[in-house]
């Protein structure tokens, strides 16, 4: 299992989540001539292991965007993609994280030491697609066994 298919999975244990977008989170690309009302797109922006003069240290920082995509059509396409969006990152009151910000923890073999939002962009594709697009960026740190 790659470090994407952890996250996605994670994303997809999240109620929250998976009542707005059912199963409808992909990594690198979405399903072709997608035409679903939302969906969450993962891509891993760059990852480089950490090394020091005696070798690798096993633990690994990865720049991770979550693209939420929402078609316009019944109701506000905005408030929807910022509704994901924030079901995505989630809440980390008392040191529990409910979805990807704050989380430490192991997925499928993946541990995650942490996982910190650091970035959020919006856009609107206004031509054929006519979408909402919510870019939000996190720095995850995991180890691979």
């Amino acid at each position: 299992m790659t470090v994407l298919q952890a996250i996605r999975t994670r994303l997809l244990a999240q109620p929250p989540l998976t009542t707005l977008v059912a199963a409808r989170v992909y990594t690198l690309t979405l399903p072709q001539n997608f035409d679903g009302p939302n969906a969450i797109r993962l891509v891993r922006v760059s990852e480089l292991g950490l090394s020091h003069l005696r070798g690798t240290t096993g633990l690994t920082p990865l720049r991770l965007q979550v693209d939420t995509f929402v078609r316009e059509g019944a109701g506000d396409a905005y408030d929807q993609a910022c509704a994901i969006d924030a079901a995505a990152r989630g809440t980390f009151v008392a040191g529990v994280a409910t979805g990807l910000a704050g989380f430490r923890g192991t997925v499928n073999g993946i541990g995650f030491t942490g996982i910190l939002p650091m970035d959020t962009r919006e856009q609107y594709h206004g031509d054929e697609h006519r979408m909402v697009r919510v870019l939000s960026e996190y720095r995850v740190w995991f180890t691979q066994e």
